[in-house]
């Protein structure tokens, strides 16, 4: 006998690439239907009384350069949401869903680190070599871990003696 999952036995990183290919199939078959039925040519008489230029030498009159470039940029804004261009819209907002669900699926996937019963911290990774494990815990270069002393190429500001103490403390010049 065949063996049917039910939704409780399914996983549910499995729910979740299943949502994320009915998301794909649902969202390409709209943005075809819109393109299909889409006249090629949105006909507006306010697109036409926007794009003349007369309108456009009034708008710059009234509210300069800026203003003209903000009409433009609305109108095209608004082009946008009709006809193919809404298509095309409608293609990169399901393609973008799905891929963010196929995402989600996968990180369901990956187990999470065991924690320390002490720490909370992860424990180490059996594949990774123990000096790589322990780098930025452990980095002998970081501010805490030098000396006060100068190399041989640094130039001392101050002059210190062996115990880091300043060797002419009243700071005169002499």
């Amino acid at each position: 006998m065949s063996e049917t999952k039910t939704c409780a036995t399914v996983p549910q990183h499995e729910r979740m690439r299943y949502a994320a290919m009915a998301i794909l199939v649902v969202g390409l078959l709209a943005a075809a239907l819109v393109f299909c039925l889409s006249p090629d040519e949105v006909a507006l008489d306010v697109a036409g009384i926007a794009g003349s230029k007369l309108y456009q030498h009034n708008l710059a009159l009234i509210g300069g350069h800026a203003a003209v470039n903000a009409a433009r940029f609305d109108d095209w804004f608004a082009s946008l949401w009709h006809g193919r261009p809404l298509a095309l819209i409608i293609v990169l907002a399901t393609i973008g869903i799905a891929a963010a669900c196929f995402w989600v699926a996968h990180m369901m996937t990956i187990p999470p680190l065991p924690l320390h019963a002490s720490g909370g911290e992860p424990t180490d990774d059996a594949l990774l070599e123990e000096r790589d494990q322990h780098g930025d815990r452990h980095d002998r270069d970081d501010e805490r871990g030098g000396d006060d002393v100068p190399g041989e190429r640094e130039l001392s500001l101050v002059e210190r003696d062996a115990h880091g103490q300043r060797a002419h403390p009243h700071g005169g010049i002499e």
